[in-house]
């Protein structure tokens, strides 16, 4: 049993699983925030305006996933590595409007 389990207040259930909570959205404070142009894994393109409250974060244009699955890997992997038995991937509301994401109409 990995020490996530061990330390973990649900580690007296009989089968307890960890699941690794991922926010996938751009923030500025994850070590892959940089840029692709720095090394990073974010396409320039792929990043909306702020969140409303959260100016340390940005919506993502989730119509261009082939440009984000070096990072959506990155992180599973992460999670993986730390023993977690799945992957919970999260985003705020995606059907708000392109005034308040950032998106505007992708062809490709």
């Amino acid at each position: 049993m990995s020490a996530i389990h061990q330390t973990w207040a649900a580690a007296t259930l009989l089968h307890p699983k960890a699941v690794c909570y991922l926010d996938v959205a751009w923030e500025e404070y994850r070590p892959d925030a940089s840029p692709e142009s720095y090394g990073g894994k974010f396409p320039a393109s792929t990043l909306g305006n702020v969140y409303f409250g959260y100016p340390a974060e940005r919506w993502l244009d989730f119509r261009q996933l082939d440009a984000l699955k070096p990072m959506l890997k990155e992180r599973i992997n992460m999670c993986a590595q730390k023993g977690f038995d799945a992957v919970e991937i999260d985003d705020i509301d995606s059907f708000d409007p392109p005034s308040t994401t950032g998106s505007t109409s992708h062809t490709g």
